[in-house]
C-alpha cells in the first residue's frame, strides 16, 4: 500500500514537473516569438509541398504602405525612396520567402482600400474585428503603441476618457478610432491624411489633441521647434502587436507568412531592423526583457512553494515510514532472533568488554545452562570460548590485544580436547556496549574430519597399490630379458658369438630401460623439499630445454622460449624443473614430425604462470579425464611408463598450484600451470 502511494506521489511530482515545464516554454515562446508551443512545432516544420507550389506560382507580391509615417515608412519623391522600418520588414520577409515583395506608398486610407480591393497583397496594420471582416492576419510582425500629443498647458486633460467631445486630429482609418469606439469616448474627429498633417492643425491650434502611432508622433514631434510646449500623454491609448494582413481571398498566404516571420525573428533579423531605426529608444515596442523577467520570478516562485510542499510532504512521508519500519524492524528483530536460535551452529555475540550478550538455543544446549544464565558472564567460565580467544589472539600476532577489539575477521580449525571445531569470527557494530562487538560461529567438524583423514588414508593407499603394480608390470619383462641374456652367456663358451654379442646387447638395453622407470620411480617418490629461492625463470627454462635438444634435434622439433630475459619469481626450483621437464617432454612426444613446442612463462603480483604449447595431434575426448593419473599412457607397451604427467600435476599441487589443458587451435594441446607467488 506504501509502495502505491509512493509511487502515486512521484507521478503527481513528475507531472506537475512537465505541466510547469510546458507552461513556462509557452510563455517564453508568446514573449520572444508571440507564438504558443503549439504554433512552435508547426512553424519549424518548414514550408510543405503546397505551400512551395504557392510560392513557385506567386511572380510578386505587392506591400502597400503609408506614404509618409515615418519612421515606419515615408517616401521620398525628389529620389523616388520609400524606406522605413516596416519597408525593412518586407525586405527581409522576401528574401526568407524567395519571392519579390513589391512596397508601393499610398496615403493610409487609400492603402487599407486598395488592400480590401485585392489590388495589393500585403499591408502592416493592428487587427480588429472590424478589419477581420475583410482581412485575414498574420503572427505578429512588431508591437505599436498610440498615444495622445497636446499642448503643455492644457491642466483639464488627466486621462484618456478626458478626448470625450474634444476637437481631435486623426489619420483617416486610423486604429484608434475603433479602440475609442470601444470604451464609448466620443471625440470630434478632424480627419487627415497623415499624421504630419495632423500635427499641423495642432500646432496651429486648430484642434485640441492629435492621436496616433507614438513613433510616428515622436519623430515629427522631434522636428518641431518649439516641442517643449506639448507633451505626449504618458497613458497610452493603446499597445497592441502589428501583424501582416492580406485579404480574405488570399489567407493562403498567412502560414508561409508565418513561417517566414518566425525564422526571421529566430535568426534576429527583426531585431536587427529595429535597432536599425531606433537603437535604444524602442520605447513604443514591449519590454520582453521585463516580460522575461516578470515569467522568470513566477515561475521561481512556483518552484519555492512547490519545493516548500514536497519537502513538508516528504517530511511527513518520512515519518510515517520511519514509523512503519521501525515496527517492521521490531517484528524483523524477533524473526531473526527464532532463526539465530535455530540454526545447529553455535552463536555467541562477545562485547568489546568479554562479556556475552546473546547466544543462540544451540550455545546453551552445548553448556547446559539457560540462556538467561549465560548472558551478561564473562567467556573465562567456558572454556570453549577461552580456547578460541587464545587461537585468534595467536592468529593475529598480538597476544596482548584485547579479543573483541582487533576487530578482525578470521575463520580457522581448533582441536579442543577430543573434538575437532570450525570457528568463524566476525567483526560487528555493538548495540550493546560503545565499542565493538564480534560474533562468533562454532561448527562441530569432528565426524567431518575423521571422513576426511579415512578418504585421504584411502586415496594414498590405492596409489601406493597402483604404484607398486605398476612397477612389478614394467619391471618384469627386463628382467626376463636379463636372465635369458644370462642363461645364453652362460652356455657359450665364446664370448665373440654372435649369439653373445646379440646378449650382450639385449643386456644393456634391458638395463638401460629398466633404469629409465627406476628414475621415473624416483622422480615420482621423491618428496620435493618446501626450500624457496629467487630464480630467472628464463635462465631455468633454458636449462630443462638444453636437456631435450638432443632428442628435439631427432624429431625436428623446435623449442621456442618466450619470457622475459629478467623476470625473477620466488619458488620450489626442484619442482618447478620436474614440471617443465615432465610437460615438455609430454610435448615433444605428441608431436610424430617436425613442427614447434613453445614454453611461456610470466607472472602478475600473485602468481606465476607457464604454458607448453605443442603442434601434436591432440587429446581424444575419451582419455582427456584420465592424463594425470598415474600410469595412464597412450603410447605402446614397453615405451612409457605413465608417470610423467601425473609427476607434474603433483608437483603443482604441492605448490597449491593448478594445472590445466586445453585444445590449441591451430591444432596440438596447451598446458597451462598457475602457481601462487611465495613473498
Amino acid at each position: 500500500m506504501g509502495g502505491r502511494m509512493k509511487k502515486k506521489k512521484l507521478v503527481i511530482v513528475f507531472l506537475a514537473s512537465i505541466a510547469l515545464i510546458l507552461f513556462y516554454t509557452n510563455q517564453y515562446l508568446k514573449i520572444e516569438y508571440t507564438i504558443n508551443i503549439w504554433t512552435f512545432l508547426n512553424l519549424n516544420s518548414g514550408f510543405t509541398n503546397e505551400e512551395k507550389a504557392f510560392l513557385d506560382q506567386t511572380d510578386v507580391l505587392i506591400y502597400g504602405g503609408n506614404i509618409n509615417e515615418p519612421p515606419l515608412g515615408i517616401y521620398y519623391e525628389d529620389n523616388k525612396q520609400y524606406i522605413g522600418l516596416v519597408v525593412d520588414y518586407m525586405n527581409a520577409l522576401s528574401i526568407e520567402l524567395g519571392t519579390s515583395i513589391v512596397s508601393k506608398p499610398m496615403v493610409w486610407n487609400e492603402a487599407l482600400l486598395a488592400l480590401s480591393k485585392n489590388q495589393t497583397d500585403l499591408c502592416d496594420m493592428i487587427p480588429s474585428e472590424e478589419r477581420s471582416k475583410l482581412f485575414s492576419f498574420s503572427n505578429p510582425l512588431y508591437d505599436l503603441r498610440g498615444v495622445v500629443i497636446l499642448p503643455k498647458r492644457d491642466a483639464f486633460f488627466k486621462t484618456i476618457a478626458d478626448l470625450d467631445q474634444m476637437k481631435v486630429a486623426v489619420q483617416k482609418g486610423d486604429y484608434a478610432i475603433e479602440r475609442l469606439k470601444e470604451r464609448n469616448i466620443k471625440p470630434h474627429y478632424v480627419f487627415t491624411d497623415d499624421v504630419l498633417e495632423a500635427l499641423e492643425l495642432l500646432y496651429s491650434g486648430q484642434v485640441s489633441a492629435v492621436i496616433g502611432d507614438e513613433p510616428v508622433i515622436w519623430y515629427h514631434h522631434n522636428e518641431l521647434i518649439n516641442r517643449e510646449d506639448y507633451k505626449i500623454f504618458e497613458e497610452p491609448l493603446y499597445s497592441e502587436a502589428c501583424v501582416i494582413a492580406v485579404p480574405n481571398e488570399k489567407k493562403a498566404l498567412i502560414p508561409i507568412l508565418n513561417k517566414a516571420i518566425y525564422q526571421l525573428r529566430r535568426k534576429g533579423i527583426l531585431s536587427q531592423i529595429e535597432d536599425k531605426w531606433f537603437g535604444s529608444r524602442m520605447t513604443f515596442f514591449d519590454n520582453r526583457t521585463e516580460k522575461k523577467l516578470r515569467l522568470n520570478l513566477f515561475v521561481f516562485g512556483i518552484l519555492i512553494i512547490t519545493t516548500v510542499t514536497v519537502i513538508y510532504l516528504w517530511n511527513r512521508s518520512l515519518k510515517l515510514l520511519v514509523d512503519s519500519k521501525t515496527s517492521e524492524l521490531s517484528l524483523m528483530r524477533d524473526e531473526l532472533q527464532i532463526t539465530f536460535d535455530g540454526m545447529a551452529h553455535l552463536l555467541v555475540l562477545i562485547g568489546e568488554d568479554r562479556i556475552i550478550y546473546n547466544l543462540n538455543a544451540a550455545f546453551s544446549n552445548y553448556v547446559g545452562y539457560s540462556k538467561s544464565h549465560i548472558k551478561q558472564t564473562v567467556i573465562d567460565q567456558y572454556p570453549l570460548l577461552s580456547a578460541i580467544e587464545s587461537q585468534y589472539k595467536n592468529l593475529q600476532a598480538d597476544p596482548m590485544a584485547s579479543f573483541v577489539a582487533m576487530n578482525k575477521e578470521a575463520k580457522f580449525d581448533l582441536k579442543f580436547k577430543a573434538y575437532f571445531y570450525s570457528v568463524e569470527c566476525y567483526p560487528l557494530k555493538s548495540q550493546h556496549s560503545a565499542g565493538e562487538s564480534l560474533l562468533i560461529m562454532i561448527s562441530d567438524v569432528t565426524e567431518s574430519k575423521f571422513q576426511e583423514d579415512k578418504l585421504s588414508h584411502s586415496n594414498k593407499m590405492m596409489a601406493i597399490g597402483r604404484l607398486a603394480a605398476g612397477v612389478a608390470h614394467e619391471l618384469r619383462n627386463p628382467l626376463g630379458v636379463v636372465r635369458n641374456s644370462t642363461f645364453i652367456l652362460e652356455s657359450e663358451a665364446q664370448m665373440d658369438t654372435p649369439d653373445a654379442t646379440y646378449a650382450i646387447r639385449a643386456i644393456n638395453n634391458a638395463v638401460k630401460r629398466a633404469s629409465g622407470i627406476i628414475d621415473n620411480l624416483l622422480n615420482f617418490s621423491r618428496l620435493s623439499s618446501d626450500q624457496t629461492d629467487v630464480i630467472v625463470l628464463h635462465q631455468l627454462i633454458e636449462e630443462v630445454v638444453r636437456f631435450f635438444s638432443k632428442s628435439a634435434f631427432e624429431k625436428h622439433v623446435r623449442l621456442i622460449i618466450q619470457c622475459e630475459h629478467d623476470l625473477l619469481i620466488n619458488s620450489n626450483q626442484e619442482a618447478l624443473k620436474h614440471i617443465l621437464i615432465n610437460l615438455i617432454q609430454n610435448a615433444i612426444d605428441a608431436m610424430e614430425t617436425k613442427g614447434e613446442v613453445k614454453i611461456m612463462g610470466c607472472k602478475d603480483e600473485k602468481a606465476l604462470f607457464l604454458r607448453v604449447i605443442d603442434e601434436g595431434s591432440g587429446l581424444e575426448d575419451v582419455i582427456k579425464s584420465k592424463i594425470f593419473e598415474p600410469f595412464f599412457t597412450t603410447k605402446p607397451l614397453g615405451q612409457g611408463t605413465g608417470l610423467g604427467l601425473y609427476i607434474a600435476y603433483s608437483e603443482v599441487h604441492k605448490l597449491d598450484g593448478e594445472i590445466t589443458f586445453e585444445d590449441n587451435p591451430s591444432g596440438g594441446t596447451c598446458f597451462n600451470v598457475k602457481i601462487p607467488i611465495r613473498r
